[in-house]
């Protein structure tokens, strides 16, 4: 498998920050260009290529989960992302050592089979400029910091 196999097909965003009381739950799918796409497919590369790599099976019997997945279609993307969401912003209230950032379902094609990639990614803190100016001093190059922003494209989802 090569990266360029994994077509992006269609993406759903949800932010899951316990600061902000609320998870907030998109009601439309992400609307991003190319660039995007190759941040979300280099990250399901790194999963499926990784030496961590692992298969599962759901219990079937006692999972939440695995009653939204059974029989899922891409057209139920929106309503079930928003449940697991939902279910997943409860857990991380009650585990406060989950950081805060943001869920993403995406719906991807590799060998010609649609799989639904459930991609949680843990904000970074990252060093930002700007100019402002003052009528005294004139141009002021300033440095803040920004925690909610995503990691680059190659960097890790934790």
């Amino acid at each position: 498998m090569e990266r360029d196999d994994i077509i992006i097909c269609s993406a759903v965003m949800h932010i899951l920050d316990s600061q902000a009381g609320m998870p907030v739950l998109s009601d439309t799918y992400l609307s991003c260009g190319p660039d995007f796409h190759d941040f979300l497919r280099n990250h399901i590369y790194k999963i499926l290529s990784g030496d961590e790599f692992k298969r599962c099976v759901f219990d079937t019997e006692n999972s939440p989960v695995y009653p939204l997945i059974k029989g899922f279609t891409e057209e139920q993307l929106l309503p079930v992302s928003r449940e697991l969401a939902a279910q997943l912003y409860e857990i991380m209230n009650g585990n406060l050592s989950i950081p805060a950032g943001d869920v993403f379902f995406v719906i991807y094609q590799l060998e010609g089979r649609r799989h639904l990639a459930i991609l949680k990614i843990n904000y970074k803190a990252v060093y930002m400029h700007y100019t402002s100016l003052s009528e005294d001093n004139g141009n002021i190059n300033e440095v803040m910091k920004q925690t909610e922003t995503l990691p680059l494209s190659g960097g890790s989802l934790t």
